[in-house]
């Protein structure tokens, strides 16, 4: 931007406005740069892609757009005492904010039902919808270094160790010429389904890949509900057999 160093150290810039030192800085090809947020409260307004993408996303999940006169915590405050930063992203995770959950404060911050501390404009961004109203994206940062919980380490081998285990029990019951029964057929059933969930949640924990985390989700799922449907069929064939005693 063109923009001139006072005497005093403070830069003016030809719109008129003046900034303080320290709130501006020049780049490498001699052009001025600025920061509206360290002179203004500023709120971001996130970069159309990204809003777009977010929506793509959620779908149906997306809440509906909040009127502004409801997003300030200040019924009083207007959009033009807040220093607009545009093309805004968030860095990791990112999610729409419900009506009746947060507020934007006088100094810019974000306030949040239930949590203790606010959130600075790093933390969120507004989304346009109409002149009238917007969504609120907010912003959560992932820790440089995440480390889950032990039990979700420990899953993988066990859900490993009973897959081999119940694989041995259907190899042992198939090869048996003589066990041919329909509670042997259950049993096999039975642990096969069991194997495949298993072995659906082993591999659910290595993967990252969106769509085939839910394929294998859905696996899980319909394998763990055909696995009680054998076990079902065992106790009726159990309560069938002994109903004479």
């Amino acid at each position: 931007m063109e923009a001139e160093e006072l005497i005093n150290g403070t830069l003016l810039t030809t719109d008129g406005e003046q900034y303080p030192k320290g709130t501006f800085w020049r780049g490498e090809e001699g052009s001025w740069w600025v920061c509206p947020c360290l002179l203004h409260p500023c709120i971001r307004v996130c970069d159309q892609a990204f809003a777009s993408e977010i929506i793509q996303v959620f779908l149906e999940d997306v809440p509906a757009p909040v009127p502004w006169k409801e997003i300030y915590a200040n019924k009083s405050a207007h959009r033009g005492r807040f220093k607009y930063v545009h093309e805004a992203t968030c860095k990791d995770i990112a999610y729409f904010l419900d009506k009746g959950t947060f507020k934007i404060l006088d100094n810019g911050e974000l306030e949040l039902e239930g949590e203790e501390q606010n959130f600075d404009a790093e933390h969120y961004c507004v989304h346009h919808v109409g002149e009238n109203a917007a969504h609120v994206v907010h912003c959560i940062d992932l820790p440089d270094e995440y480390h889950p919980p032990l039990k979700f380490s420990l899953y993988p081998p066990f859900f490993i160790l009973s897959s081999i285990f119940l694989i041995l029990t259907i190899l042992a019951l198939v090869l048996t010429p003589e066990i041919k029964s329909f509670h042997t057929k259950c049993v096999v059933c039975h642990s096969a389904c069991l194997a495949v969930a298993f072995i659906a949640l082993t591999v659910n924990f290595e993967i990252e890949h969106g769509e085939l985390c839910f394929t294998i989700g859905f696996t899980a799922l319909y394998s763990f509900h055909a696995s009680v449907f054998w076990l079902n069929s065992l106790c009726i064939d159990i309560f069938l057999t002994f109903k004479g005693f």
